[in-house]
């Protein structure tokens, strides 16, 4: 009779593979579930992130998969959002129409 693998009694310790495996899941579970946008950057002289959650999408309109292609998308972003409301601010101020 060849045995191909061992069952594991009930009390055996997880192994490495499992434990990182479960980790990985409940991590998952988390970033995705909070109302906010989590982000992983490297600690080096570059400003590229590795990982943004999909709850960038839905706060601030920008695709995930775009923020880590473009190294500039934030500062485009906040010059974008930033002339856009100080143009609405001036309009307001001047009760002007905003073009």
């Amino acid at each position: 009779m060849d045995v191909q693998g061992a069952a594991k009694a009930p009390g055996d310790p997880m192994s490495a593979q499992d434990s990182r495996f479960e980790a990985e899941a409940k991590y998952r579970a988390l970033v995705e579930q909070i109302p906010g946008v989590v982000y992983l950057d490297p600690v080096d002289v570059n400003a590229d992130s590795i990982f943004v959650s999909p709850q960038l999408r839905d706060l601030i309109g920008v695709d995930p998969k775009d923020w880590i292609a473009d190294h500039d998308c934030w500062g485009d972003h906040i010059i974008r959002t930033t002339s856009f409301a100080l143009g609405m601010n001036t309009c307001i101020r001047t009760r002007t129409m905003f073009r």
